[in-house]
């Protein structure tokens, strides 16, 4: 039995033990030593089965590329409109400040970052930082998409 015929056996047998049993049996090709099969045996066979033969429709979405925050550019922003102290809750000399501080517990690892986000930079201190003392100050996690 190959793995298109398998579309024709119906949901509810499925559920029946036996049916269930000879779809396995039939996939993996089994001999008929099978009936020294434990239960527990019978329920990893399955559970193979079921992951060997998962719809196309239920692997993981493709990762979506975002844009780094050009972070110079966002505080020459902040700093012209005057809204840097109001975003962030501080100087901009306390905030490098901080940001000295907690650099090293913050820094990404930067070949992780580069593979694991197809060829971005890591997401820099500043942005960790900044994004933290918004998110500590009340900010929800929708508004803080511009960083």
């Amino acid at each position: 039995m190959d793995i298109d015929s398998f579309s024709d056996v119906d949901e509810d047998s499925l559920r029946s033990d036996n049916t269930m049993r000879q779809v396995v049996w039939e996939y993996f090709d089994l001999e008929d030593d099978t009936a020294i099969f434990s239960d527990e045996d019978w329920n990893d066979l399955e559970e193979l089965y079921f992951l060997l033969t998962c719809d196309e429709g239920e692997k993981r979405k493709p990762k979506w590329t975002y844009r780094r925050i050009d972070w110079e550019h966002h505080i020459e922003e902040k700093l012209a409109t005057g809204t840097f102290q109001a975003t962030y809750h501080m100087t901009l000399q306390q905030f490098n400040t901080l940001v000295g501080i907690q650099r090293e517990q913050v820094e990404m690892n930067e070949m992780q970052s580069l593979r694991s986000t197809g060829g971005n930079e890591p997401i820099s201190p500043e942005v960790c930082v900044g994004t933290v003392l918004r998110f500590l100050y009340g900010s929800r996690v929708v508004d803080l998409v511009d960083i």
